[in-house]
């Protein structure tokens, strides 16, 4: 017998539908980028590895934390404070999201990419709330950034020492 699975309820679910929606973003992003524009973080060095490492540990651990506490919790815990309104997750999510893809600025095609993620993340955020949500929704950004950086280190390499 198959069950229909509730992915509000099974945070491990919700966990991996959300990372593989940030996946799938970036897949489309990375094939469109030829014709929208580029999706280059100016900050991102590869150039050494103290370079490398300093973004690991900027991208992988600081900036998830910090994005999560401002973006997906103060912004909850804001809007739940002045919002009582019946389409409070709708206004959630798109308020996170805003503020998360206006943090990026790059260039408007990396807003777009970055709105977009945090659509995914405030609403992975919103059904993780009194579930460890700062912790889970962290380590999902983290772990989203690191295979993000992986990529572009084998492909900035690569490109380097290609004859």
């Amino acid at each position: 017998m198959i069950q229909k699975i509730k992915l509000t309820q099974n945070t491990n679910h919700l966990f991996f539908f959300g990372l593989f929606s940030m996946y799938f973003l970036a897949f489309i992003f990375a094939l469109l980028a030829k014709f929208i524009g580029n999706l280059n973080n100016p900050y991102i060095n590869y150039d050494t590895i103290t370079g490398v490492i300093k973004n690991m540990i900027q991208g992988v651990i600081i900036l998830p934390v910090l994005e999560t506490l401002i973006f997906q919790a103060l912004v909850y815990w804001l809007l739940k404070k002045v919002y009582k309104h019946s389409s409070f997750m709708y206004a959630y999510i798109f308020i996170s999201a805003l503020c998360f893809g206006l943090s990026h600025p790059y260039s408007i095609t990396y807003f777009c990419y970055t709105f977009l993620g945090g659509i995914v993340l405030a609403f992975c955020y919103y059904h993780f709330v009194g579930k460890n949500a700062i912790i889970k929704l962290a380590l999902l950004h983290g772990i989203f950034n690191l295979t993000l950086m992986i990529v572009g280190i084998i492909y900035y390499w690569e490109h380097l020492f290609s004859v």
